[in-house]
């Protein structure tokens, strides 16, 4: 599971997670998500999703367990979000 269940930041974005199928859903409100992209602590660009969409779910079953760092861009803003999936 992710430490990260479900998560709303106001009007931008909401995550929900799945953690039987290991499936992370990411859904704006009003603006299309641009990109999707989650390293780990070393650095590493683990997944990387170029989008145009309101809605985007990614397996997360292939990342190890471990801290990553998931970047979101909607409307050239970033938004930075720590997580931790064991």
């Amino acid at each position: 599971p992710l430490s990260l269940t479900d998560f709303q930041d106001g009007d931008l974005f909401d995550l929900k997670y799945d953690s039987l199928n290991k499936l992370l859903r990411i859904s704006t409100f009003d603006k299309n998500l641009n990109s999707i992209k989650i390293y780990d602590m070393t650095g590493k660009l683990t997944i990387d999703y170029i989008t145009n969409s309101q809605e985007e779910v990614i397996n997360l079953s292939k990342i190890s367990n471990g801290i990553y760092t998931l970047i979101i861009e909607i409307d050239n803003h970033l938004k930075h979000l720590k997580f931790t999936r064991y």
